[in-house]
């Protein structure tokens, strides 16, 4: 499956369960998962596309998803979330769970 990238506007992840129907999301490290090829490609393709698109600069979208990275532990994907000032939006972009693994041994369910 193509790792999926939605942009957009988007509310901060919720910690443990948000509401009801709300996915559990946990809070990672980069230095805490792998990524596949594929996505390390496509994450790194978005950012190009954002970049030449909006004219944000790449190393500045780089350096915006560190700290901002969440696992969903009920749809097993890996989330990275980033503001981009300059379009007055949050971006996310989503790593499907065949994509991605945690470097170390986890308690969760993935």
């Amino acid at each position: 499956m193509e790792p999926a990238i939605d942009i957009g506007r988007v509310n901060s992840p919720p910690l443990g369960r948000a509401g009801k129907a709300g996915p559990r999301m946990v809070r990672v490290e980069l230095r805490d998962v792998t990524l596949s090829a594929r996505a390390r490609a496509t994450i790194g393709d978005a950012f190009l596309q954002i970049s030449r698109r909006y004219g944000v600069p790449y190393e500045r979208l780089k350096r915006a998803v560190s700290g901002r990275i969440w696992v969903n532990l009920e749809r097993d994907t890996l989330n990275f979330r980033f503001e981009v000032p300059e379009l007055e939006a949050d971006m996310l972009l989503t790593i499907p769970g065949e994509h991605w693994d945690y470097r170390f041994a986890s308690p969760s369910q993935h």
